[in-house]
Formats: C-alpha cells, sequence, structure tokens
C-alpha cells in the first residue's frame, strides 16, 4: 500500500523527485524540433539543481562520480526548454534545443542504429545456433545435383578447385 507521500508523488502536483538508491534519476533528452530522443544519462540532485538554474542540461557522471554540463568541453550543449516528470517521478524528460551532436561519438543522437526486427525477440546465442545449423547444411548444387558441399567447405585437397568453392558459397548465401 502506497503511503501519503506516494499518492502525492503519483496524483498530486507537487514535484517531489524520486531518486534511487544511488541518489539518481534517469534524464531523457529529447529534441524540441524533431522530438528524437538524443540521449540518457542521470542526474543526482545538485545536477536537477543546477539544470533548472542555469537552462543548461546537467548530468551525473556515473563513471567519473561527479557533476557534468553537457557540451562543457565539445561546445555542444543541450538548452533545456521544458523538463517533464513521469507519473511516480524517478524518471525526466528533458526537452532541449541542442546546439550540435549530442552523443559523444560525433553523431546528432545517441539512438542511431537499429536493431533489425528479425533480432529484437532472439538471444544471441540462439542466432549463433541457428547460423551455425544454416551454414552446417548439406547441400546440392542446383546445376550438378548429385553434388554437395558442406559450408564452410572443407579446402584440403588438391582437387578443391576455387570455382568450386565460389560454387558452393553463391549457393550457400541463399536463403533456404
Amino acid at each position: 500500500m502506497a503511503d501519503g507521500c506516494d499518492a502525492d508523488r503519483e496524483t498530486g502536483t507537487a514535484f517531489l523527485p524520486k531518486f534511487d538508491a544511488q541518489g539518481l534519476l534517469i534524464a531523457i533528452a529529447v529534441d524540441a524540433q524533431t522530438k528524437d530522443i538524443l540521449m540518457v544519462a542521470y542526474m543526482d540532485e545538485e545536477a536537477l539543481a543546477r539544470t533548472r538554474e542555469t537552462g543548461l542540461a546537467h548530468f551525473h557522471s556515473r563513471s567519473r562520480g561527479k557533476l557534468w554540463l553537457k557540451g562543457e568541453t565539445s561546445g555542444h550543449f543541450l538548452r533545456v526548454q521544458e523538463i517533464q516528470v513521469d507519473c511516480d517521478q524517478d524518471a525526466l524528460t528533458l526537452i532541449v534545443k541542442p546546439e550540435g551532436p549530442a552523443c559523444h561519438t560525433g553523431a546528432r543522437r545517441c539512438f542511431y542504429r537499429p536493431l533489425r526486427a528479425t533480432n529484437w525477440f532472439t538471444s544471441p546465442t540462439e542466432l549463433s545456433r541457428r547460423k551455425l545449423e544454416r551454414l552446417t547444411q548439406v547441400r546440392a548444387f542446383p546445376e550438378h545435383p548429385r553434388r554437395s558441399c558442406a559450408w564452410p567447405p572443407r579446402i584440403d585437397g588438391p582437387r578443391w578447385r576455387h570455382s568450386q568453392w565460389h560454387r558452393c558459397r553463391a549457393h550457400h548465401s541463399r536463403d533456404p
């Protein structure tokens, strides 16, 4: 059962941030114009206070264990237009105007590598098992029905020819 503070936090209008055991909140920076998620970082009480005071996004660096101003060294500041809090006040969305790339790699945003839909719900172990099974299946060459090859081919004899390797490779690169 939630106590009065949790009820106020979830349904009231007061800002009562709920920091985790390490004293941190998740902060999601969103581009005010494009609505793209630019980055996810953590804020402690000091970072939140400095962000609200200055209008520039400040975060808590978990690796360095200290406050950091986004853009302090790169000049790529995030100017905060609005701060939104989630229902139980343990995460924030910072609606920002970026002054350059948000990602430390130089990318405009940190979320630039999509997962293919076929891999969303498959573990890496399962993918490796399936790939190994597919690659080691014995299949006949379409142009030589009596010949077959295992992939990867064993190249251990003088009779293995370069063209056979290419034919086998081309055959196995097709979907079954």
